[in-house]
């Protein structure tokens, strides 16, 4: 366990300890702790609760997968973690948001961006943590205050030096942590340090075929709720429900095209062929 601890930098340390002092704060108030409560409630509804409870076995499945062949161990707990209530979680809250294959282009090529080795590299040097715990505050607080001053006129001003002065201590920081890589290139190179890399990336590309699954049960699930609304005929709602079941299967982006098209056919052309359904299946997929 303490092994498990002393592996948080400064940095990932001083951020908990200020996330908790605030949510201690907030839970003081009284109507803010009914909405906290009410949120961990919806959390066990029972769709929501299987959801992630498949997600946990999936991805603990890979992890001894990945143990067992001998690139997973106990030093990459924090980083397995922080990404799987981090990046992963987040990504199923959103996964209403998958509409296309291309979406998974897309965070494969985010998950291996130069990008990711900067913020790396950032992450993997930090000051102490009386240091970490003084500048976090100043810099959230600016950043708050740069997004909010975007949105006025007025406040042109003060987006203009909250602006230089983050561009200013991203400066310094980058500096810093270059200075650190040259002068300590070897303790950056470790094996250790190399997995804690690689980790997220992996387990990105891993967990690809879950979230598509997730996002394939889910706009059928919309789908055939509406198509239940659409067809007043049952025995025609399931016909068209395995029409569909045939032709998009496991493709994403025919059954979006469908789901977008499908009241136009049954509503106005009053036309729920196999051929028909098909062909809207085959239009040209939009990202949304």
């Amino acid at each position: 366990m303490n092994e498990f601890i002393k592996s948080f930098s400064n940095r990932e340390t001083a951020l908990f300890v200020w996330e908790f002092a605030i949510l201690g704060v907030i839970m003081l108030k009284k109507d803010i702790r009914k909405v906290f409560i009410g949120v961990l409630k919806a959390f066990f509804v029972k769709k929501i609760f299987l959801v992630f409870a498949s997600f946990i076995l999936y991805i603990s499945l890979w992890i001894f997968i990945l143990f067992k062949i001998g690139f997973w161990d106990k030093s990459l707990l924090k980083d397995t973690i922080l990404w799987t209530f981090g990046f992963a979680s987040l990504t199923i809250i959103n996964v209403n948001k998958v509409k296309s294959k291309a979406y998974f282009k897309e965070i494969f090529i985010d998950s291996i961006k130069w990008a990711v080795v900067i913020e790396f590299i950032v992450s993997f040097y930090t000051f102490s943590l009386r240091t970490e715990l003084l500048i976090l505050p100043i810099v959230t607080f600016a950043a708050i205050m740069q997004v909010f001053s975007k949105r006025e006129e007025e406040y042109k001003q003060v987006n203009t030096l909250m602006t230089k002065f983050l561009l200013m201590f991203s400066i310094i920081i980058f500096v810093y942590t270059l200075y650190k890589t040259v002068t300590l290139w070897s303790a950056l190179m470790t094996t250790d340090n190399f997995k804690s890399f690689l980790l997220p990336i992996f387990m990105t590309i891993l967990f690809m075929p879950f979230i598509y699954a997730l996002a394939l049960v889910i706009e059928y699930e919309q789908l055939f709720i509406r198509l239940d609304f659409l067809t007043k005929d049952k025995e025609q709602a399931k016909k068209i429900k395995y029409q569909i079941l045939q032709i998009a299967s496991f493709d994403l982006d025919k059954l979006g095209n469908i789901s977008k098209n499908i009241a136009k056919q049954l509503l106005i052309d009053k036309d729920n062929s196999f051929e028909n359904i098909k062909r809207i299946s085959q239009k040209v997929s939009l990202h949304r």
